[in-house]
């Protein structure tokens, strides 16, 4: 009995099982969370006419956008938007990108960001390092079963002894998922931004 192909294939089991139990959890965080800005907000909104106290007003638009980072003029100027649930969503993750406050009336880019080109640089420079990540990720997975010829070369090549190969895709596994991660996570941000300046562009053309 080959124990150590028994080995591997427990280990990736307990991976795959791991990341569906993350994924449940997430979706149900998700439904809670939305109940809980819906409530946030009918109540602040509501309310709103009758408030005189400006830390209340200030605490309840600061409430409705999930942040106390974000300037009150910004926020009252999504809720504005065709779509502000959208709006507020794709500012909480790309804020980052762009000034604290408005200038002559609109969001605008932090001076890095300012160029188009550069914004699509970056969304390709992400992709492509996501791709590269999971492709990696794949090899990882099938490695129990099947290592292709060639990353054996590169191991025999960089000097890893053949007890190593295992531990060294599974750190290998470990990195890649974080690039794939994280190169993810920047795409949404550059994505919910691009989509944000869309928005603006045809509430100002149409309101």
């Amino acid at each position: 009995m080959n124990y150590d192909l028994i080995f591997k294939l427990i280990a990736a089991a307990v991976s795959f099982i791991s990341f569906f139990i993350a994924v449940y959890n997430i979706k149900f965080n998700n439904r809670k969370k939305l109940i809980d800005e819906f409530t946030v907000a009918k109540a602040f909104l509501e309310d709103l006419d009758s408030l005189k106290n400006k830390f209340v007003i200030e605490k309840g638009y600061q409430a409705v956008a999930g942040s106390d980072r974000f300037d009150i003029d910004v926020i009252k100027h999504l809720l504005l938007f065709p779509n502000p649930s959208r709006a507020l969503k794709d500012y909480r993750l790309a804020y980052r990108l762009f000034k604290k406050h408005r200038e002559n009336g609109r969001l605008k880019f932090k001076w890095r960001f300012r160029s188009l080109w550069i914004r699509k640089g970056l969304a390709v420079f992400y992709f492509l390092k996501y791709w590269l990540s999971g492709m990696a990720i794949f090899y990882v997975v099938v490695s129990p079963l099947y290592t292709p010829e060639f990353i054996i070369n590169i191991f025999n090549l960089l000097g890893v002894k053949q007890q190593s190969h295992f531990t060294l895709i599974i750190f290998i596994g470990v990195i890649s998922l974080y690039f794939a991660l994280s190169s993810l996570y920047k795409l949404s941000v550059l994505f919910s931004a691009f989509d944000l300046f869309d928005q603006e562009n045809q509430w100002l053309n149409f309101k």
